[in-house]
């Protein structure tokens, strides 16, 4: 297979140093230096009292969430809401040259970019609920 020039091999296994031919294979016999490591006899007592704490900081690590509360149903999605009505506000704005979403800012003698205003009102006030976001 071709890519930009270079030729991919198909498998994606790692290749194997090929083995001098006076290199023995390693017998099943030999024992390998992590197989003479032992592992620590743990009781059976041990063990239980091991996973109930185990269970106990699980079940503490719970409560501290609980207790740091979770975010309300309505916040993300007013969230993301008000950014991006605000994005579009800013941008319709902008195509319409000023004219559009409030179209009466020359009818009252409105000087000054207040479709921006309004538009970045929103986006400040979705970024003002992202600090309220755990």
């Amino acid at each position: 297979m071709r890519c930009h020039g270079t030729v991919r091999s198909r498998s994606r296994r790692p290749r194997q140093e090929p083995r001098a031919v006076s290199d023995p294979k390693p017998s099943e016999n030999e024992s390998s230096p992590a197989a003479t490591v032992k592992k620590p006899v743990v009781p059976p007592a041990a063990k239980k009292k091991a996973a109930s704490l185990d269970k106990q900081l699980k079940r503490e690590a719970r409560e501290k969430a609980r207790e740091a509360g979770v975010n309300p149903r309505w916040l993300v999605p007013t969230m993301l809401g008000l950014m991006i009505f605000g994005l579009v506000y800013v941008v319709v704005a902008y195509l319409s040259n000023m004219q559009w979403p409030i179209p009466f800012q020359k009818a009252f003698d409105l000087n000054g970019n207040w479709n921006l205003a309004v538009g970045f009102a929103f986006l400040i006030a979705g970024f003002g609920l992202t600090t309220r976001w755990r």
